[in-house]
């Protein structure tokens, strides 16, 4: 079963729940590519770089 995280979009602030899982996805509310990745730390962080 995939785990979710909820978070904005940078782009436009929409919420969004996007699973761990998952490197890069597109925002509902804006269209918006976006990357996800996890720092050293384990924290979940978009990038830009899409």
């Amino acid at each position: 079963m995939a785990e979710f995280i909820n978070m904005p979009c940078p782009s436009c602030g929409g919420q969004l729940q996007v699973r761990k899982d998952m490197q890069k996805y597109f925002c509902m509310y804006c269209g918006s590519e976006l990357v996800l990745r996890q720092d050293s730390e384990g924290v979940f962080q978009h990038h830009a770089d899409a």
